[in-house]
């Protein structure tokens, strides 16, 4: 189950600028081409350091709670920072997988909103944030005991780009019913997993598509 899908621009080119207004026009067209020779076409590359772009930050924390185990629903804060600065931008989200998808605050844009199964921005300002729960069935038995948390993909894409972003996953766990004993991908340059009594932190500065999966066992 996926529970973030994409992070889709929806806006359009920018204007030409007035003659008073050419050589700041011209500056920020050169600031972008910059920007474009970057794109990544969605083959997962982890960053070791951060790069020299704007980088959108995510913040995910999952609560499993022990009625988790059975219904599959884990519940979602998810906190966007550092979002792009656009005439109008969308989060949409796998619905099937979400139960409940609400605001929770925003702030550095003119309105937000959730559509379907989706989050609608316009006007969005420089360093807008946006925070959202819900809850998502993402939690499933694995044969032979256990279970599988799958989380993504994640992905931050404009037009038929991907860039940088940086995700951050708390994850909260009933420990005396949940062991972790399984990762992909692997902790790398870029990737890093801390591991304390119930709860786990999982941080990610990538571009292109990320998909994580965590298995747990019984103790």
């Amino acid at each position: 189950m996926k529970y973030l899908a994409l992070i889709a621009v929806l806006c359009s080119p920018p204007a030409l600028a007035s003659d008073p207004d050419a050589e700041s026009w011209f500056d920020q067209a050169e600031a972008e081409e910059a920007r474009l020779r970057q794109i990544n076409k969605g083959t997962l590359d982890f960053h070791a350091s951060p790069p020299d772009t704007r980088t959108h930050r995510l913040h995910n924390r999952l609560d499993i709670l022990p009625a988790s185990l059975a219904s599959g629903y884990v519940a979602l804060r998810q906190c966007h920072e550092q979002l792009d600065p656009v005439r109008r931008a969308e989060i949409s989200y796998r619905h099937k997988s979400m139960k409940g998808l609400r605001l929770e605050s925003w702030q550095g844009m003119g309105r937000a909103w959730v559509e379907g199964d989706s989050v609608q921005m316009v006007e969005v300002e420089e360093g807008a944030t946006l925070c959202i729960r819900a809850e998502v069935a993402i939690l499933r038995p694995r044969e032979g005991g256990g279970y599988t948390l799958r989380s993504g993909p994640f992905h931050r894409r404009f037009l038929d780009g991907y860039f940088p972003m940086q995700v951050t996953l708390d994850i909260h766990y009933p420990e005396a019913l949940l062991r972790l004993d399984q990762l992909e991908p692997v902790p790398q340059p870029g990737f890093t997993l801390v591991e304390e009594s119930g709860h786990l932190r999982l941080q990610a500065l990538f571009s292109g598509r990320l998909t994580l999966e965590l298995g747990f066992r019984k103790p």
